[in-house]
């Protein structure tokens, strides 16, 4: 009593088969698109990122660039400020002494300044107009030399910068004048 084996039957290819097959090659071939695309993608995205990374820091070396710009800017124009103040101080100390209300030769001046102050002083007549400036500029640090003209009303005369060279007395402007600031 033996168990006996079927036989074997031959290898039948269904007509389903094929079509499997082809479905197979078709997945295997869409996974490896897949895999090419999104390769693709990752090297986009790291190249996107590379250049986004480039302009930031572009960005920030500009950024610091501009600052450092700021700060000279800053700083010159510190300078500037130090620098005016010295000079106002030379020219301070380089305005002769007011002589005494009784003084001899003594020249009366007011200055109105273009904010409407006025400014008092007495010269010597033999003092140049360029004293009257001098002493002008260390009261009024941010009038600057050359940019103003001394001005009369009676008889009116425009003192502009060559008349700075000339006395209060050839001038005409002793025993008193008033004076108007014309800026430039």
């Amino acid at each position: 009593l033996g168990f006996r084996r079927p036989a074997a039957e031959p290898f039948h290819q269904s007509a389903a088969e094929p079509d499997l097959i082809d479905a197979a090659a078709q997945i295997a071939q869409q996974e490896e698109e897949y895999a090419t695309a999104l390769a693709a993608d990752r090297a986009t995205e790291q190249a996107a990122a590379a250049e986004r990374a480039a302009q930031e820091q572009a960005t920030a070396a500009a950024a610091a660039e501009a600052e450092v710009e700021a700060t000279r800017e800053r700083e010159a124009e510190a300078k500037a400020i130090r620098l005016r103040w010295q000079a106002r101080l030379d020219k301070a100390a380089g305005v002769p002494p007011e002589p005494t209300e009784d003084a001899p030769n003594c020249t009366r001046l007011v200055v109105r300044l273009p904010g409407g102050q006025r400014l008092k002083r007495r010269f010597t007549k033999d003092c140049t107009l360029q004293a009257v400036v001098d002493w002008i500029e260390a009261t009024q640090p941010d009038v600057e030399y050359d940019q103003f003209d001394l001005v009369t009303n009676y008889p009116h005369k425009v003192l502009a910068v060559e008349a700075r060279r000339c006395t209060l007395e050839q001038l005409e402007l002793h025993p008193s004048a008033l004076l108007f600031i014309q800026e430039q």
